[in-house]
């Protein structure tokens, strides 16, 4: 059994997770050690909610707001996602590489892999997001490479070491 660890991502982020336009995520370092192969699931805003089923019955039903499906599912409260559970999570991802240096060395396309359109919206994210970090400071990061797996879907781990 292969033991994963939560990562948050915040509602861009996660979204371009969700449309495959991510493939790297950009970390501040220093961090706790991830390895090649770590596998981490995806923490994102999430919501339980009664879904209408053909009959008319409700049936409770996981929500993500980076994809409201259905009018029922913008009515309940969205939770943060610090607070999902790991039964909740849809997503895992596998490390395949790391790499770190300093944020302003980022090419433009490393800035898209991470799921950003352009460096001014990584600008504004990173400094959203890393208030005792600031873009202007150059700070060095970690990259993370990594494939992408559904965990309602079937999916096969790289389970070596």
């Amino acid at each position: 059994m292969i033991k994963t660890k939560p990562l948050v991502l915040n509602k861009t982020l996660a979204r371009a997770l969700h449309y495959k336009v991510k493939t790297k995520h950009i970390l501040p370092a220093p961090i706790k050690p991830i390895k090649v192969n770590d596998v981490f699931y995806i923490k994102e805003k999430w919501h339980v909610y009664d879904k209408l089923s053909t009959t008319g019955e409700p049936i409770q039903t996981l929500g993500y707001q980076t994809n409201i499906t259905c009018h029922e599912d913008m009515v309940t409260p969205w939770k943060p996602a610090t607070h999902m559970p790991k039964r909740a999570a849809r997503y895992l991802i596998q490390v395949t590489a790391i790499t770190s240096l300093p944020l302003h060395e980022l090419s433009e396309s490393m800035i898209k892999d991470c799921g950003y359109d352009n460096l001014y919206q990584l600008k504004t994210n990173w400094d959203l997001e890393h208030k005792d970090l600031p873009y202007d400071e150059n700070p060095t990061v970690i990259i993370i490479s990594f494939n992408l797996f559904e965990k309602d879907k079937t999916y096969q781990l790289n389970q070596t070491t």
